[in-house]
């Protein structure tokens, strides 16, 4: 792991929370200055203000330490799966559930054919 690449995450989150180096700083009770030298990779938070970096970033400590994002594991990874979200999303709630429901069913039926 380099610190550059851990960096370059602490930077892209701060800035995602629009905060500058002094605020996160502040929020966390360190100076501007060591939230620059986390983001430059010439330094590294001790266990207390690593922990306070993922709170206030709402990020995993995964995130930053190595780039595996959970929030990419829900998204539609491939073409099919890309079209049942598009289908998902505009409809009713109430219509999701019904879709859901006839999905497991249909599931379910191919898996016992399968079998």
């Amino acid at each position: 792991m380099s610190n550059l690449s851990f960096g370059k995450r602490l930077r892209t989150s701060r800035i995602a929370k629009g905060l500058t180096q002094d605020e996160l700083g502040k929020r966390i009770g360190l100076s501007g200055n060591s939230i620059s030298q986390y983001e430059a990779g010439r330094a590294y938070p001790r266990q207390k203000p690593f922990g306070l970096l993922i709170k206030e970033l709402e990020v995993t400590s995964s995130y930053l330490l190595t780039g595996d994002d959970p929030k990419e594991k829900i998204k539609a990874q491939t073409k099919y799966e890309k079209e049942l979200l598009e289908i998902m999303r505009k409809t009713t709630p109430q219509n999701q559930k019904v879709l859901l429901d006839a999905m497991h069913a249909l599931s379910q039926s191919l898996d016992k054919k399968k079998g």
